[in-house]
């Protein structure tokens, strides 16, 4: 069955993009507002759309800000998401109708909202994997994974979770700044082509790449190693270091990753009312493909820093130098855009911007087209130009190395 897309607008002027498919009895369906467009779901799942479209009409919708409904709206509330489903409802003459939300905060919230304003009129309420309480919440996968890393190495749980958390400090101070910036200017402006919600989103998922992809302490580990001569037991085994040290930081970030999820998951939740969702599932999807490349060229790059311990006895220095330029270089300080034309211009002839403001950029829809495809290219040549090097400065160091006892 084919999927008609209608756009409806709110009482406050927002224009709402909602489709029906199929024919009974009405269920209007919550999709997860961030990665929300009512095309793309039922494209991806059409299968499961069309049995359930024989069997009932169903009506879908992007909430404001989301998927092809009117993206920059300013501040999202949760009164804004329920005007946004009753313009949906008046618009498809809703009587009598099911609800049925997704599995996250995000998609069940608006929906229970609208459940308690309109109870005579919502025949069922579903809620996909709702959670009670934390104890729920905790029998997840997360939460199951969360719990055997803490019964088995409780020290590097806590460690992970206090970084988690104080990592929200600078993230939350950064936030209030921009709003104090923004405070001062009419609603919707914009500051180097930002909103308040695109800037907000952007450093939040400066936040979610930096997890997922920068390197801890594994540096720090690799040039210890060539002084305390851990890495001659490397050297008499089958063992390539490189592929070691590779595996271990992609474990590190997995752990990481399990263990941040619901803190930084409910983070997003709250600050939801300024969370830019991506513009469809593609551009999901080649961000998750530059996020792997950035998390790879990190790694190389750091990983050659490190090796400047076969000819230096302390590598600090060095690696601190880099960090800087990377924070401002990169975008983790503020989004490159807001620079001067020719310094950003100057700047994307570095890997720096391809190892988090490009990523970002894509999740943002601000790189399309042939500047998504090209930066693409660019970001994979950086990664195996960091590869080569590498390879190159662990040979030439593993010539100089030597060690003496067993």
């Amino acid at each position: 069955m084919e999927l008609q897309i209608r756009y409806c607008t709110t009482t406050d002027g927002v224009s709402i993009a909602w489709g029906e498919m199929g024919q009974g009895p009405a269920a209007l369906y919550f999709q997860s507002a961030p990665f929300s467009h009512v095309e793309q779901c039922v494209a991806i799942y059409k299968a499961l759309w069309d049995d359930l479209a024989s069997s009932f009409r169903l009506i879908l919708f992007d909430v404001r800000g989301t998927g092809m409904s009117e993206r920059n709206v300013g501040r999202v509330s949760a009164e804004t998401l329920l005007a946004d489903a009753e313009a949906v409802i008046s618009a498809a003459q809703l009587d009598q109708f099911v609800i049925y939300a997704d599995f996250d905060l995000l998609a069940q919230y608006p929906a229970l909202q609208l459940a308690t304003a309109v109870p005579s009129r919502v025949t069922h309420l579903l809620l996909e994997s709702p959670f009670q309480n934390m104890s729920e919440m905790a029998d997840t996968p997360y939460g199951r994974v969360g719990a055997a890393l803490a019964e088995s190495d409780w020290d590097v749980y806590v460690e992970t979770l206090f970084r988690v958390l104080f990592g929200f400090v600078p993230l939350l101070a950064t936030i209030y700044l921009w709003r104090a910036v923004y405070a001062g200017k009419d609603a919707g402006s914009e500051i180097g082509t930002f909103t308040l919600a695109q800037m907000t989103s952007y450093y939040l998922l400066v936040t979610i790449v930096d997890a997922l992809t920068a390197v801890a302490e594994d540096d720090w580990q690799i040039a210890a190693d060539i002084k305390d001569g851990n890495i001659s037991q490397f050297l008499l085994k089958p063992i390539d270091y490189l592929t070691y040290r590779l595996c271990l930081f992609g474990a590190g970030r997995l752990v990481y990753t399990a263990v941040a999820f619901v803190p930084v998951a409910v983070f997003i939740f709250l600050q939801r009312a300024s969370f830019v969702a991506p513009a469809d599932a593609a551009t999901m999807g080649w961000f998750a493909l530059s996020l792997v490349l950035t998390g790879l060229l990190q790694f190389f790059l750091s990983y050659t820093m490190a090796l400047l311990a076969f000819w230096v006895l302390e590598v600090s220095t060095f690696i601190f130098i880099v960090f800087a330029f990377e924070y401002i270089a990169g975008g983790h300080l503020f989004p490159l855009d807001i620079l001067p034309p020719a310094l950003a211009k100057a700047l994307y002839c570095t890997p720096f911007p391809y190892q988090l403001f490009f990523p970002v950029n894509i999740y943002l829809g601000r790189v399309t087209g042939g500047a998504l495809y090209q930066g693409l290219c660019i970001q994979a040549a950086w990664v195996l130009a960091g590869y080569l090097l590498a390879r190159v400065v662990w040979s030439r160091g593993i010539r100089k190395y030597s060690a003496v006892g067993g």
